[in-house]
């Protein structure tokens, strides 16, 4: 775990999960934005969506996957909040899901 700062859950928007072949599609309900991701990274955005802080995500993540994950770089919102971020393959859905105009 690093650099994990914030001690309170992150807004997620509003998304809905579609899986095939070992990857999901995650989309935000309200709007036309779709990113495929493995299904370890599906759950990641699951944890947060459910109201666990990064800090517990980040343990979680870390005790099921065996491997860290950057919190501090999942959530980093710099330039368009609408832009997706990801910590296992892509960089993708954090800046989306989890920005404060969620």
């Amino acid at each position: 775990m690093k650099n994990i700062t914030m001690p309170r859950p992150v807004a997620v928007h509003s998304l809905a999960y579609h899986s095939e072949r070992g990857e999901e599609t995650i989309n935000r309900t309200h709007v036309d934005s779709y990113t495929a991701f493995p299904a370890e990274g599906a759950e990641l955005i699951r944890e947060l969506a459910a109201g666990a802080t990064p800090f517990q995500t980040a343990k979680w993540y870390g005790t099921t996957y065996g491997t860290d994950v950057d919190m501090s770089d999942f959530l980093d919102r710099p330039g368009d909040p609408t832009q997706a971020r990801h910590p296992v393959r892509r960089q993708g859905l954090g800046r989306a899901v989890c920005s404060p105009f969620a």
